[in-house]
């Protein structure tokens, strides 16, 4: 994506206008100095007010958009370019660290930060531009097409995952960040990204001729780790491609579809060559090429499909990848010791010796550098407190019968959810027909317990081999009837609950993003002349007392015949307004408040 775009000049016109800040006005001097093509029609930008992207032109200050001419500076930018500095930077609130040794040459590094609604699990993902891109992040496409789904698979991104799941948490932040002249580091540490109890730690080091990327991992044997490499190669590659050339079978991976193994070593030195990446080869592991969508086109429809580098190994190791970033590349990488040696194609080589607090190199000339830039771990901000209703959660001797409950129950604790508590797709609220719940939360022995009955008597249940439908972020399940109950003690725990339609239990999964155990669940429900009926117990391990508060919701989600997409949802909190894309992020924050009565 080129920033020769109308658009952006529009921002930093309005935003220069409103700051006056000088950086702001040399980047616009700069934008407006660059030569490119002349747009063909220059009027689209005039008009359009969504945001496109555009191949890159001569920006004009007279050819920018309505907004942009409303309130942009009648004075023309002239602030010196040496005002606004490419340089290598750390942004923590962004999670994003970013190394830059050169005017056409930038790295970059997910580093952390809160996914939100539009994020993909890209936490280690790394992006690499060197004159030409050589690492990407495709971002994503149509939003109305079903190649969303894969654009916002850990697979498309150079990540580590487990195989056929990807990335399961979020917590990650860089460590060390330093650059000194023409080396540059970073060093970024993930943990549970793979699961309970696992590190991945990926450091990248940039020189005058080489891109060194080493990732290392502490998992345990049972899930095989896989690390995809979209390497842009100088052509694209196709399976059917590399088969050919390569006199190779095309097989079919229960995880990944139709495969090329490549893991002989002839195999990967003529793909790694194809595409521009050295790759010391790690014991144990496979190698794979595997085709799918490539980035999308300017106008965000899908990709050419290409081939890509998979690396699969089970449990804890090294990956160490070194990228072509022009003739002086180095040729082979291999281990010395603590140190990746990298050597060239003029028999000089250099030594990176990487720890937890420096990157030490001894450069093909012999002169040493060490970068060092140690961080500190963010400080995890306190929960806020939540901000919805507080609710009465009485304490129950005995747990209640899922068809007569609410007899079982004060009327105080029971409340009724309706249209000023629903969150709409499309549909306007009772459009599709009646839609309403009465819900309580209360407490048993050791269980949290929450109650639903359900009016709608169209009930829309996804079965498990349904087909996923792709939509969003969010996991299939969420596009049917059915129950989200949330409770924060410890930590903020979601579980999503569908009806089984071939029993009284419920089927159920952990929200992604919380830190809840489907173990501790239990659940049933029951068909109604109006509906149904639903109980879920969360057995949290104490019996919670009188005075006791803690953050709870429960959401009851609304799907008809005929949708590919659930209709909305009603809310115990934070309830109204939309549910587009959002169904199954519940803030704990917004949460009601549950007092133990």
């Amino acid at each position: 994506m080129s920033l020769l775009q109308p658009r952006f000049a529009e921002l930093w016109e309005i935003g220069w206008a409103r700051t006056g800040d000088e950086r702001l006005e040399s980047i616009l001097a700069h934008l407006y100095s660059y030569d490119a093509a002349e747009s063909s029609d220059p009027g689209l930008a005039e008009m359009a007010e969504q945001e496109q992207n555009r191949p890159a032109r001569k920006l004009s200050r007279e050819l920018l958009g309505w907004k942009a001419l409303c309130w942009m500076s009648v004075r023309r930018s002239s602030a010196p370019e040496e005002l606004w500095q490419r340089r290598s930077v750390l942004l923590p609130g962004s999670g994003l660290a970013v190394l830059r040794t050169g005017r056409n040459r930038y790295a970059s590094v997910e580093c952390g930060g809160q996914q939100a609604g539009h994020g993909h699990p890209d936490l280690l993902h790394v992006t690499l531009y060197w004159d030409r891109p050589l690492l990407l992040d495709m971002g994503t496409g149509s939003y109305v097409s079903p190649s969303l789904h894969w654009y916002r698979s850990a697979l498309a991104h150079n990540v580590p995952g487990i195989s056929g799941s990807g990335q399961v948490g979020r917590s990650g932040w860089c460590t060390a960040f330093d650059h000194m002249g023409e080396w540059a580091w970073c060093r970024v540490v993930a943990q549970d990204l793979l699961g309970n109890d696992t590190v991945a730690v990926r450091t990248v080091v940039i020189g005058p001729s080489l891109v060194l990327d080493v990732l290392e991992l502490v998992a345990a044997e049972e899930n095989p780790i896989e690390l995809p490499i979209h390497a842009m190669g100088r052509a694209p590659l196709t399976l059917a491609q590399l088969a050919s050339d390569l006199g190779l079978g095309v097989r079919c991976d229960g995880v990944l579809g139709s495969v090329i193994d490549i893991s002989a070593p002839e195999a990967a030195r003529e793909v790694g060559s194809r595409l521009g990446v050295l790759l010391l080869p790690r014991m144990g592991e496979h190698l794979y090429m595997v085709e799918r969508l490539g980035p999308p086109d300017i106008q965000f429809a899908d990709g050419t499909p290409c081939a890509f580098v998979v690396r699969r190994a089970r449990g804890s190791g090294v990956w160490v990848q070194c990228y072509d970033v022009g003739t002086d590349s180095p040729t082979r990488v291999s281990v010395r010791g603590a140190g990746i040696v990298l050597e060239y194609a003029d028999g000089s080589h250099e030594l990176a010796e990487i720890a937890a607090e420096h990157c030490r190199i001894v450069d093909r000339h012999g002169r040493r550098h060490e970068l060092g830039g140690v961080q500190s771990k963010p400080v995890t901000k306190a929960r806020a407190r939540p901000t919805g209703p507080v609710i009465e959660c009485p304490r129950v001797p005995q747990l209640p019968d899922v068809t007569a409950w609410d007899a079982q129950l004060p009327p105080t604790a029971i409340l009724s959810l309706g249209a000023e508590h629903h969150r709409r797709s499309e549909l306007e609220y009772g459009s599709a027909g009646e839609f309403r719940a009465k819900v309580a939360v209360f407490v048993s022995g050791t269980d949290v317990c929450y109650a639903a009955d359900v009016v709608k008597r169209q009930l829309c249940v996804r079965r498990p081999e349904d087909p996923d439908p792709g939509l969003d972020n969010e996991v299939a399940d969420i596009h049917s009837d059915g129950l989200q109950c949330y409770l924060g003690l410890d930590d903020w725990c979601g579980f999503l609950l569908l009806p089984d339609l071939d029993s009284p239990s419920m089927r159920g999964s952990v929200v992604a993003g919380t830190a809840g155990e489907l173990s501790s669940v239990a659940s049933e429900w029951t068909r109604t002349d109006e509906g149904y009926r639903a109980l879920v117990r969360l057995n949290v391990g104490r019996e919670l007392q009188p005075g006791e508060r803690f953050p709870v919701n429960l959401v009851v989600n609304e799907m008809y015949p005929g949708r590919t997409r659930r209709a909305g949802q009603l809310a115990l909190a934070d309830g109204g307004g939309w549910v587009y894309l959002r169904g199954d992020r519940e803030d704990p924050a917004l949460a009601a408040v549950a007092e133990v009565v």
